[in-house]
């Protein structure tokens, strides 16, 4: 089994793999909120859950 689908604590690296959407949307997405994530501290690396990229791609990938 590929490493990315046993974490459930995505980068936005691993996210793009995942989705094939292009890291500079999935960073759109996280600093507009249309998609859930936690950033360790001001500046810090994002991290996505694997279901809420799930969800935000079942309902439709909005961006902005």
């Amino acid at each position: 089994m590929p490493r990315i689908l046993e974490r459930v604590w995505l980068t936005v690296d691993e996210a793009s793999q995942r989705t094939g959407i292009g890291k500079t949307d999935i960073y759109e997405a996280l600093r507009s909120r249309k998609l859930p994530g936690s950033q360790n501290g001001k500046g810090g690396s994002w991290r996505v859950h694997m279901d809420d990229l799930d969800q935000w791609m079942r309902d439709g990938r909005r961006v902005a």
